[in-house]
């Protein structure tokens, strides 16, 4: 083994074949986007979009800022907190004490929901105004959100 097959992005390290490959999606895609940060998989993808948005938040003076918000039957991945992320609450169990600050909420499509309605998914059935207040309660205080089903949560 005289090369590495992989070596993680974290505190400044790479290897050849990753930043080749960063040097062909930079010519295959935006002129503005020329910075990429490779993974092992999903699950540490997740992880890393989820320190990513607390790193930027606490450039931007608000640390506090750490909710995160995933769908209801949404799968994040096998790391602990991809698994927190997950809104598929059978894989929690065998884990529990889950990471505080995950919130799960219904995709945008109610007829796939077949979970038993729960007082956080009968709350957010309420009337509008109840919704408006829930999103801007929330939304304006957490630093990601995953925004359709089976995706990772994005900044």
């Amino acid at each position: 083994m005289r090369q590495m097959g992989f070596v993680s992005g974290y505190a400044g390290s790479s290897n050849p074949r990753a930043i080749e490959l960063s040097e062909r999606l930079a010519q295959i895609t935006y002129p503005n986007i020329n910075h990429f940060y490779l993974t092992s998989g999903g699950g540490e993808s997740t992880d890393s979009n989820i320190k990513l948005a607390r790193y930027y938040w606490k450039l931007k003076g608000k640390p506090e800022k750490t909710k995160v918000i995933s769908r209801i039957w949404g799968y994040h991945g096998v790391t602990l907190a991809a698994m927190c992320a997950t809104g598929i609450s059978t894989y929690w169990p065998m884990f529990e004490p889950r990471i505080p600050g995950f919130f799960h909420i219904p995709g945008p499509y109610p007829y796939l929901y077949e979970a038993p309605m729960t007082r956080p998914v009968r709350e957010l059935q309420q009337p509008t105004s109840w919704r408006r207040k829930f999103w801007k309660r929330v939304l304006t205080r957490s630093p990601c959100s995953s925004p359709n089903r089976s995706k990772a949560p994005v900044v």
